[in-house]
């Protein structure tokens, strides 16, 4: 799920970039949805923007899991911040960061002028009708019915953006309590809340005064802040003054988004780290996996995915390339998207559901779920070839983590072996590190000099399959499917004496 404030910051040349294909094969939508536990609308964009945006250095990693690091060892610090995001909430109508990023309601600002002079003219008539007593009811009359009319007007354009600039003013008290909550401390400096706050100042909004609710009955406060709106156009004079400081002053609330998205991260994550069994991770500099002459390992204990109820941690050493081999339903492709989410979690929180996990700052990409689009005219392996082809050209541009689930099943087995055989031996020449699975052994026996061998398999018995999803060393010599089909009902009609040539 993507937003505005995605979309617009999503080409962020500071980091990597999950690309919508891996994010899919790896299920980080439903992650995000699993994990997100954030109070605010700004907190919750920018969990999913970190979510695909990996760190490129532990300078990185470290700026963005600083305020998450002091959450761990002040809970009582976490618990105070909390409390004021959970004050301000998410936006129920409207989107701030539409307004911030998309479509602004800044329109009627063309007339400012035209405003500004209509109010000195009729201000002007009313106070000379009043000193010479010439006619003041009929031109105070004249004047509030143009003003109702040009209220009815402009109140509807300007309706649809009042949420979100109301939700906008609610985000400037809780930056404010902040920062009286910090003080001058050491953190409250690294982080700009004094400078923001003063900043904040810039941007004129009383929500209570220009854009509060239409008065009841007994509300003699709402019934003059109504008259005030309406007939003085009270509500268009504050909307002239917010969005004459908002387009100038922009990246002000930018500023402030951000601030607050990634504090409400850094709270979300303090708490899932808490309620999840996970480990820190130690990264390994990428400048150390560069020498052309060994790669960067991964090497995890007990890793786990949280989408996966019941999930069998496993533990692997991952020193070179790996090639996964093994019976139907084993587990080889829940290790690849395993280890491309943990990888993910570790570029972009500093955590890992494992009780161990080493690794480098290894940019994710995956070809696991590919399928053909009748639409574009595009077949099965042609979408095939096309994802291997960006692959191979991005191993050549930083180090990757590659995940790569049945390759090429598009075609027939011949042509699929000598392309995978070579496409795979193409990709174990970079820098980069490989995870593949296969069931075609003649690929796995091929790739074997530059490929660790491992695989999944079963206990088989007349009636049952039992799993036990350990990794083995070595290359599997068993199959599974006609097994399964008979296991699910299809043994009266298939035999299994049947030889193909």
């Amino acid at each position: 799920m993507k937003d505005t404030y995605f979309d617009s910051n999503f080409d962020d040349s500071a980091f990597y970039h999950v690309d919508d294909i891996t994010a899919a094969d790896l299920n980080l939508d439903e992650l995000a949805e699993k994990l997100d536990s954030t109070f605010t609308t700004p907190g919750s964009s920018v969990f999913r923007y970190c979510l695909r945006h990996q760190c490129k250095s532990s300078s990185d990693l470290d700026e963005r899991i600083f305020m998450e690091s002091l959450f761990e060892a002040d809970q009582s610090l976490r618990d105070s911040v909390q409390a004021i995001l959970k004050g301000l909430g998410r936006q129920k109508i409207g989107d701030i960061a539409d307004e911030i990023w998309g479509t602004t309601g800044d329109y009627f600002l063309k007339y400012i002028n035209h405003f500004r002079i209509w109010m000195a003219v009729s201000l002007s008539m009313v106070g000379l009708s009043l000193i010479f007593n010439f006619y003041p009811i009929l031109l105070i009359m004249l004047v509030a019915i143009v003003n109702i009319c040009i209220h009815h007007r402009t109140t509807l354009y300007i309706g649809t953006h009042v949420e979100s600039i109301r939700y906008l003013g609610s985000m400037k008290f809780a930056c404010f309590k902040i920062k009286r909550l910090l003080g001058n401390c050491e953190v409250s400096e690294r982080l700009a809340v004094p400078s923001l706050v003063r900043s904040l100042d810039l941007i004129p909004i009383n929500p209570v005064l220009t854009f509060g609710n239409t008065a009841g009955p007994g509300d003699v406060l709402g019934v003059f802040l109504e008259y005030y709106k309406v007939f003085l156009l009270g509500e268009l004079s504050s909307y002239f003054r917010f969005y004459s400081a908002f387009r100038t002053h922009r990246n002000i609330v930018e500023d402030l988004y951000h601030f607050l998205g990634h504090l409400d991260v850094a709270c979300c994550v303090s708490r899932i780290r808490g309620d999840w069994a996970s480990c820190s991770v130690h990264m390994i500099p990428s400048a150390d996996c560069s020498d052309h002459v060994s790669k960067c390992s991964i090497i995890t204990a007990d890793m786990y995915n949280p989408l996966v109820e019941n999930y069998v941690p496993i533990s692997l050493s991952m020193n070179g390339d790996m090639m996964i081999t093994g019976t139907n339903m084993s587990g080889k492709t829940t290790l690849l998207r395993t280890l491309g989410l943990n990888q993910v979690l570790a570029t972009t929180f500093g955590f890992s559901f494992a009780s161990e996990f080493r690794t480098s700052f290894f940019h994710v990409v995956s070809s696991i779920i590919i399928n053909d689009d009748l639409l574009q005219g595009r077949s099965r392996y042609l979408a095939e070839a096309q994802r291997m082809l960006e692959i191979i050209r991005s191993a050549v541009n930083g180090v990757k983590l590659i995940l790569i689930d049945e390759i090429l099943t598009g075609t027939n087995n011949a042509d699929r072996v000598v392309a995978a055989v070579n496409i795979l031996s193409r990709l174990g020449d970079t820098d980069s590190l490989v995870m593949a699975t296969t069931h075609d052994l003649e690929i796995a026996t091929g790739v074997s000099g530059k490929y660790a061998t491992h695989y999944f398999c079963e206990e088989m018995s007349d009636n049952d399959l039992k799993f036990d999803y350990s990794l083995k060393p070595g290359i599997v010599d068993r199959r599974n499917a006609l097994k399964i089909l008979e296991h699910l009902g299809f043994g009266d009609f298939i035999n299994m004496d049947v030889h193909v040539a």
